[in-house]
């Protein structure tokens, strides 16, 4: 069995010159993957819209110590979390079986890709309930079960609508559906409407934490930094007037995006022009 992941990334400066992300989460998220107990051949990759030289050069060298594959997109597009998949989605391994997708916060126990396989089947898509770490780094000294048990009471589990932390798909569906819905830029929507779109072709989704509320993922919390110049009001805007209104459509076809799907230049979405932030 072999599996591709793609975790989507964007770091940027903030008003002080730090970065809106720790960058070391997304090595910690790779050393997790590496100490999986599985005989599934694993393959990681890291779609990155970040446009700083500085960041990008540290996502190569983490990249490269954990054997992971690394994708820099150019693009002034503020933030498109789908296209960042589907670059990724599209560059995966043509042998892989399935397709991983993962949010840059999360690392996972080590069992996590083994329950995956247990659970899998060609007809349901996998997800998993996501427990939001109250700390900004994992310090453990491994991914065992113990380890991510001492996590809990520092932190919760988010609720059944916050299914990102891990979706797992078979590559023919998502190369077949065409991925990600592009539409959805900024940020919200995004991986409720891929599983919308999985149930409307007949998929069962299949949770992976059981009864007992098993901690799988561990989201790492990070301040909530805005793109300098971008306000809230924009987003908020933004939000409601378009991804609202692409979730709550009608699908007649679990396919959304063109033929041309994974391409930055044709996602129209809020881009920095300049000083100025426009929808194009």
């Amino acid at each position: 069995m072999k599996i591709t992941t793609v975790t989507p990334t964007k770091i940027f400066r903030t008003k002080d010159g730090g970065y809106s992300r720790n960058i070391e989460r997304i090595e910690a998220q790779l050393k997790s993957l590496r100490s999986q107990k599985t005989n599934a051949k694993i393959y990681p990759i890291i779609s990155d819209l970040s446009g700083d030289l500085e960041i990008i050069e540290q996502f190569k060298k983490i990249c490269k110590k954990y054997d992971a594959k690394y994708i820099n997109t150019e693009t002034n597009l503020v933030w498109n979390k789908p296209l960042a998949l589907n670059i990724g989605i599209k560059a995966s391994d043509s042998n892989s079986d399935l397709i991983i997708s993962l949010d840059a916060d999360i690392v996972l126990r080590q069992n996590v890709i083994k329950k995956c396989l247990l659970k899998k089947s060609n007809n349901n898509v996998i997800v998993c309930q996501t427990y939001m770490y109250n700390e900004d780094m994992y310090n453990f000294k491994d991914f065992s079960k113990k380890s991510f048990e001492k996590c809990r009471g520092e932190g919760r589990f988010l609720n059944l609508s916050g299914n990102g932390g891990l979706q797992c798909f078979d590559r023919e569906w998502l190369f077949r559906v065409r991925g990600y819905d592009e539409r959805y830029s900024l940020w919200g929507g995004i991986d409720n409407e891929i599983i919308k779109r999985a149930k409307f072709d007949k998929k069962e989704v299949v949770w992976l934490n059981g009864i007992n509320k098993e901690i799988l993922l561990i989201h790492l919390e990070h301040s909530k930094h805005m793109i300098p110049g971008l306000s809230r009001e924009f987003v908020s805007n933004y939000k409601h007037k378009y991804n609202v209104k692409y979730y709550r459509s009608k699908w007649v076809s679990a396919i959304v995006n063109p033929k041309s799907w994974g391409n930055a230049k044709r996602v129209v979405g809020p881009r920095r022009v300049g000083e100025d932030f426009i929808i194009k």
